[in-house]
């Protein structure tokens, strides 16, 4: 018998735990912006990483595979200006590329986790997708 969504703990889905490990890194890089001009883009990380599992899990328990689909959109979404906010604060030398490329990498990762959970919650005859 194959799992559904709402069958499982949130805590056990995959894409929800890399979302959390993606949120942790980026809400402490975040914290250690301390120059004025920066508080703005740590605003931003944080809450863009806070966004991304807390829609995933959004579409826990729904009954349908568009809740779902719309939640995992969602969340991609926030992981694109998560990415962007990253970027940003690198760009303005708040910043280093060591500090933010480990982050971006693992943000990749989830993008790809997301989209595979994407592809199931839109497979034909699915009704709740184990992502």
């Amino acid at each position: 018998m194959t799992q559904s969504v709402q069958d499982l703990p949130f805590q056990d889905l995959q894409v929800w735990q890399e979302a959390m490990d993606v949120a942790r890194r980026a809400c402490r890089v975040a914290g250690g912006l301390r120059r004025p001009m920066a508080y703005a883009v740590a605003d931003e990380i944080r809450a863009a990483a806070i966004a991304i599992p807390a829609s995933i899990i959004e579409g826990h328990g729904r009954e349908s595979s568009g809740a779902v689909m719309r939640s995992l959109q969602s969340a991609r979404g926030s992981l694109e200006r998560l990415e962007a906010n990253l970027a940003l604060a690198q760009r303005f030398g708040f910043l280093d590329a060591a500090v933010v490329d480990p982050i971006l990498k693992r943000a990749q990762r989830l993008g790809r986790t997301l989209s595979a959970s994407m592809g199931l919650a839109s497979a034909p005859g699915v009704d709740t997708p184990a992502v």
